[in-house]
């Protein structure tokens, strides 16, 4: 059986500001907007979350990933 460690570092696999960086300019876009409508998230606090200034909620991270393996961005 796995340790809740163990599910969410399987459910939070891709690093979500690696993988933002190398994106091009259309599909950083497409994250942001997908962020800002589906999650809830505002623009700005998108924008620092994938800077690094601040910090994904695991809900967060969750979501984002999930989103990326299904191409839902």
């Amino acid at each position: 059986m796995k340790t809740n460690k163990q599910m969410k570092d399987d459910l939070t696999g891709i690093d979500i500001r690696d993988y933002y960086h190398s994106l091009s300019k259309a599909q950083k876009g497409e994250l942001l907007r997908y962020a800002v409508s589906q999650l809830g998230i505002g623009y700005s606090t998108m924008v620092n979350k994938l800077a690094g200034r601040l910090e994904f909620t695991k809900s967060e991270l969750i979501s984002l990933n999930l989103a990326i393996e299904q191409k839902a961005i």
